[in-house]
């Protein structure tokens, strides 16, 4: 399969799971919460999410691997590794804060090749290509020639892990 192919696959598969997550927003019950961690939530909305993309990806490389967030096994021991996190910012999704997506990587013998992050609430798809450049909803994107840094915008996010266990 060609590269552009793949691509255009990926994108729609991460933008229809993007699309059930967006519509879930908000019927969420606290009994369908469970807490793996301090400060790490999963609901069925994961967990769907998850097969949603497992699944679909499994039809684009039906020889890969995958390394998960939620119920999958990893198996990482193949040439085409699927990385997934299929509702990366689970705790804003949860409390109704419109800031999370859907994450997914494709390595190819130990390095990762593709990678694609779906801004679901504002409809943005990002998506990047070893040799192949990166894309917003596909249009080019670039890293900025500013050089001053009195110019430009820093932003940044915290982790959510307590480090001192």
């Amino acid at each position: 399969m060609d590269t552009r192919a793949l691509i255009n696959k990926a994108e729609k598969l991460v933008r229809s799971t993007g699309q059930f997550i967006k519509e879930e927003l908000g019927k969420v019950s606290a009994s369908d919460i469970e807490a793996k961690a301090l400060n790490s939530l999963v609901s069925y909305v994961d967990k769907e999410a998850e097969k949603m993309l497992v699944s679909g990806l499994s039809q684009i490389f039906p020889d890969a691997g995958f390394i998960t967030e939620e119920d999958t096994p990893d198996d990482d021991s193949k040439d085409f590794v699927w990385i997934i996190d299929p509702l990366d910012g689970t705790t804003n999704f949860l409390r109704q804060i419109p800031h999370f997506s859907v994450s997914v990587a494709l390595q190819v013998k130990g390095i990762v090749q593709l990678g694609f992050v779906y801004n679901i609430m504002l409809d943005e798809m990002f998506s990047a290509g070893k040799n192949h450049g990166a894309f917003i909803n596909g249009r080019k994107i670039s890293v900025s020639s500013t050089t001053r840094f009195n110019e430009v915008i820093v932003a940044t996010g915290f982790p959510y892990e307590n480090r001192d266990t």
